[in-house]
């Protein structure tokens, strides 16, 4: 080492000697430098195989090159393969063919000649030439090895079915190690019987060392050493390639050390102490772009072959020696980004509280090779194992240490890797901050605490608030229980009381006991009212109210809803007016908390007005804040309300205080407070003027784009609204209105064929002329009403089978009973949920087929089981009757028949196939099996003359009509 003013150099020498050839009459020949694939040297001479040209000759003396192509009668002639092997007992080399054969080539000074050829039977493929110390020449292919005897020139098959082989190794004991390309190490001792010895990695090459011990590499870059004695397999860490750069081939030098090919550098490995060296591509003394192969030459010098030159280079004595008394010292450390020189005699170094990155450098003070050297540290008092680091990395990190005493303790290898036995040793002191400083903890432990304590007193407190609200909640519900359980055990003595008492006021005559009924049951009726009122309080207070949307014209509700009151205006002489919009809306809302909310605001405005005052109800359609609402006005000219109580009002239980007599109208406190909350249950909101001594007006405002899911349009179902609408039952919609008729289509054309009708003539006349199942009917219509439709179609023979659904938004009792009266199936007020109706359609239709299969089934026919109506019972006994009385007429037909009816054939077809499901044919065939039958269980006729009597015209026909409707023929019905 010298040293300058300016500078610093040190000058060394490599004592390993490599001699580089880059062939240059190669590159002047073909244009391309050497890619020596395979080099083998004979005396001065190399034999030289590439995959451009093939197998040539190279004299570096004279700088000479000839080729196996340059004698077409000799070498020429044969394909000459990368396989090649040195003949140890012969001069020359063993080469293989593409054409499955050996040939045993000399040369005599620049010429090659081909010695002998040898054929290796049933081979395709040569892909491996071995020569053991024994004379004999190993030869594996893709299937097979075999043994070739140089001296008798006798050729045998060791073994088959062995995959392709990649390489083959001949022991002292003679056993054969090879690998294949099935990713298999196998052994084939002299016995004959092999086994697998490894097997998953893509074996590349198999070597046999000085100490009898087989190696193997493979493409994944790891090295294996087979111990034939002791048959164990170890993986030799330090000869695999760290990084998993593939192993391209192996040799074995005359030291015992192994060569190691990799595609940039060669590693020279001693398996003795585990040291190696690595010579790389680009060094300055070998100048290749990638090694290709590698072979020991017979001087014991390591030949590699590569992409622009082959080199021979000397194995290195060195890595047999021990390593020197290395010792590593601590170079430097940096702290936070600032560095420092540390001395080599350096024991302890302290750092500050605020020092959270450390780096420490250390040196072995072998700068030539710093990047050979290997170096492993460990911190005790922090972790326990060794940290390795790749060579030429000198460098150890450590992030926010605690407080305390630390060891760093330091070992490293030589350059050729072997590890030092001195371990360097440096006492680091972390100073602790002043939160790690024990009266740090001691106010951290008094802090806890504090905080724990308040923590735990907050606790309780809250716990005893919430014990407290859970009893006085407790309280509530208990008291909430009693009255629903009292207004529950109200409702039946007051039902008692009403249902008994509307009987009386229909049949009483004397006007002045009628008035005084009146009185009772309109105050048990108010009664009622309340008791209702307190449950859905109840429901209210529990969250137990839910909107129950349905579609209906609000404006026509509204009226029916407060019409009821007239009677009682007229009773308190007080001028009582309805003033809606004639042009209807139709729109979602919950029709019985619509109906409460209207009830209890009448109920007060009546309560609160004087005879001789005035209270109307009115209605429009605004917008506000983009939102379209129905506003419903009730206005009254009572004693109004305190402008101090309009904030109060709608709260729970509030009552204005009693004053002027107020005591007698005085209520519960929670009729205004449901009808709150029922507002904004439809998100709408109430709002009131009022003015003391001049009257009050209450505005709802409830939004008309409340949609409910279970009203949209459905989607098809999956099989019974898959069928063609030929199948589909049929429906009559009537209704006047042609919004709410559009809405009732929609819904019922998914499942049902609908037919619609404006009025009640329209409707007559499809019923009569169409099939129609079910009518679906309003009640207010211009001309003819629900009622009256109801009543002609259920007195017409030809449409009395049809069921009828009456909707109407009259919902006093007197109209319900003149719907039923008129004949109607089934009578719903409106808005009704559509779910309702849909499962009473359902429920008619089902209640019709069920009737049908009656028919079918039962031997006797009861009309009064099969039929709805009057009209259709005396018009299935007139059809029987006729059948039956032309039973033994084979020629009663259905023309016959429809003239006895006195209808159509049309007609008669419609009628029969709605009570009974069989056509007219159907019907009298059926008639006549079913007399039959009678005659089979109560005679002791005979089948021909039972045929005759029921009118078929041979035994054969009736025998097969009676087991198609019974399933038994007539001889097995007897029995």
């Amino acid at each position: 080492m010298g040293t300058g003013i300016f500078s610093a150099f040190i000058l060394s020498f490599d004592s390993n000697k490599i001699k580089r050839y880059p062939t240059p009459a190669m590159s002047a020949i073909t244009g391309y430098p050497v890619m020596a694939d395979r080099t083998i040297r004979e005396e001065e001479y190399y034999w030289i195989w590439q995959g451009r040209t093939g197998l040539s000759l190279y004299h570096p003396a004279s700088e000479q090159i000839s080729f196996a192509s340059d004698f077409p009668n000799d070498t020429g002639k044969y394909h000459i393969i990368k396989c090649i092997e040195k003949c140890r007992i012969q001069p020359g080399i063993w080469a293989a063919s593409g054409n499955a054969c050996v040939v045993h080539l000399q040369h005599e000074s620049m010429k090659m000649k081909c010695i002998q050829e040898i054929r290796i039977p049933d081979a395709r493929q040569i892909r491996v030439l071995h020569e053991d110390d024994q004379g004999n020449l190993w030869i594996g292919t893709e299937n097979a090895i075999y043994q070739y005897s140089i001296s008798d020139g006798n050729m045998r098959r060791i073994h088959k079915d062995t995959g392709a082989i990649n390489g083959i190794a001949i022991s002292p004991d003679k056993a054969i190690y090879y690998i294949t390309e099935t990713l298999e190490f196998s052994c084939l001792p002299p016995d004959g019987q092999v086994h697998s010895i490894h097997k998953g990695e893509n074996y590349s090459s198999i070597i046999i060392s000085p100490d009898n011990k087989i190696w193997t590499a493979t493409l994944e870059g790891n090295v294996y050493s087979y111990h034939p004695q002791l048959q164990t397999l170890a993986k030799e860490d330090n000869a695999c390639n760290a990084n998993g750069d593939a192993v391209k081939s192996m040799t074995v030098d005359n030291l015992g050390h192994l060569w190691i090919l990799a595609d940039q550098y060669v590693k020279e490995y001693n398996p003795k102490n585990h040291s190696f060296r690595i010579l790389y591509n680009s060094d300055r003394f070998i100048q290749v772009d990638y090694f290709l192969s590698i072979g020991k030459i017979e001087n014991g010098t390591i030949c590699l072959g590569g992409i622009g030159a082959f080199c021979l280079a000397t194995p290195s004595p060195e890595l047999d020696q021990s390593p020197n008394d290395i010792k590593p010292v601590i170079s430097s450390i940096k702290t936070d980004g600032n560095r420092r020189i540390m001395g080599i005699d350096t024991q302890l170094i302290e750092l500050a509280p605020d020092n959270v990155n450390i780096e420490l450098s250390f040196s072995t003070l072998e700068h030539l090779h710093a990047g050979q050297i290997s170096y492993a540290y460990r911190l005790k008092g922090w972790d326990t194992n060794w940290n390795y680091l790749p060579p030429g990395i000198n460098t150890a990190y450590f992030t926010k240490l605690p407080k305390g005493n630390y060891t760093l303790e330091i070992k490293a290898t030589d350059i050729h890797g072997c590890w030092a036995q001195p371990v360097s040793c440096l006492q680091i002191h972390r100073l602790p901050a002043w939160y790690e400083t024990w009266w740090a903890y001691t106010l951290g432990i008094i802090s806890i605490i504090l905080v724990m304590t308040g923590s735990l007193k907050l606790y309780f407190n809250r716990l005893h608030k919430k014990q407290k609200e859970q009893m006085e909640e407790q309280l509530t519900q208990m008291k909430f229980r009693f009255f629903t359980n009292i207004s529950h055990e109200l409702r039946t003595p007051l039902t008692l009381i009403i249902t008994p008492l509307s009987s009386l006021l229909t049949d009483i005559q004397d006007s002045k006991l009628k008035q005084q009924l009146s009185s009772i049951y309109r105050n048990a009726q108010e009664l009622l009212q309340l008791v209702n009122q307190l449950l859905d309080f109840r429901k209210l207070e529990v969250h137990g109210e839910k909107l129950q949307l349905m579609n209906g014209e609000i404006y026509e509700f509204v009226s029916s809803t407060c019409e009821v009151f007239g009677a009682y205006a007229t009773n308190k002489q007080i001028e009582y007016s309805i003033l809606l919009p004639r042009q209807g809306v139709h729109m979602y809302f919950d029709r019985d908390k619509v109906h409460r909310i209207l009830y209890n605001l009448l109920n007060n405005a009546f309560k609160f007005t004087p005879p001789g005052g005035s209270i109307t109800v009115s209605a429009d359609t605004i917008t506000q804040d983009g939102t379209q609402y129905i506003c419903i006005r009730i206005e009254d000219t009572g004693k109004g309300i305190e402008s101090e109580a309009l904030s109060h009002i709608f709260d729970r239980y509030y009552q204005i205080d009693a004053s002027e007599n107020r005591q007698a109208t005085a209520g519960s406190g929670i009729g205004l407070h449901i009808v709150k909350e029922y507002v904004s249950l439809h998100h709408g909101f109430i709002e009131v003027d009022s003015k003391r001594y001049k009257g009050s007006e209450f505005r709802i405002y409830l939004p008309t784009h409340l949609t409910d899911e279970r009203l949209s349009p459905r989607e098809e179902r999956e099989s019974k609204e898959a069928v063609s609408s030929n199948n589909r039952r049929t429906i009559l919609l009537v209704e006047d209105n042609e919004e709410f008729r559009r809405f009732m289509y929609q819904q019922l054309s998914q499942e049902y064929q609908v037919w619609e009708a404006s009025n009640g003539e329209e409707a007559e006349t499809i019923a009569n002329e169409k099939e129609v199942d079910i009518v679906v009917s309003d009640v207010m219509m211009p001309g003819i009403d629900g009622f009256e439709l109801c009543h002609r179609l259920k007195q017409n023979v030809k449409t009395s089978h049809l069921f009828i659904i009456l909707l109407t938004a009259r919902t006093g009792d007197e109209s319900i009973l003149e719907g039923y009266k008129s004949g109607a199936d089934c009578y719903l007020t409106k808005p009704f949920n559509m779910e309702i109706l849909d499962n009473r359609i359902h429920h008619l239709l089902a209640l019709q087929q069920k009737r049908k299969q009656i028919f079918l089934t039962e031997i006797e026919v009861n009309t009064e089981d099969l039929t709805t109506s009057k009209v259709d019972e005396e018009f299935l006994k007139k059809a029987v009757a006729f059948v039956e009385k032309n039973l033994d007429n084979n020629d009663y037909s259905v023309e016959l028949f429809s003239d006895d009816m006195c209808m159509s054939r049309m007609n008669l077809y419609r009628k029969l196939q709605s009570i009974t499901g069989q056509k007219p044919t159907e019907f009298i065939r059926s008639i006549r099996l079913k007399k039959a039958a009678r005659l089979l269980t109560d005679t002791d006729l005979s089948i021909v003359e039972i045929s005759e009597k029921v009118g078929f015209a041979t035994p054969s026909y009736f025998s097969k009509c009676f087991k198609e409707m019974f399933g038994v023929l007539p001889t097995q019905y007897h029995k």
